[in-house]
């Protein structure tokens, strides 16, 4: 969790963290839920909207700069 959140702004998928913890993906994905009650997925992607939020909130960046700093393709 503390790399994916230091690394948002990279391409990050589940096969990665899973790479990265040392663990199957299956494993990974299972106790991912296991402590946190929601997938990996679904955390990264909550992670970057709520990253995307403080950049908006606290910077004067464009909405192409915080959307590629979030790890988002695209501003859209």
């Amino acid at each position: 969790m503390r790399h994916a959140l230091e690394h948002l702004d990279q391409p990050l998928d589940v096969d990665a963290l899973a790479s990265i913890a040392g663990h199957s993906r299956r494993t990974f994905d299972r106790r991912f839920r296991a402590l946190t009650g929601i997938s990996p997925l679904q955390w990264l992607l909550h992670q970057r909207i709520l990253h995307a939020q403080r950049l908006l909130e606290g910077t004067d960046l464009s909405i192409e700069s915080i959307a590629d700093r979030a790890g988002f393709t695209t501003a859209v």
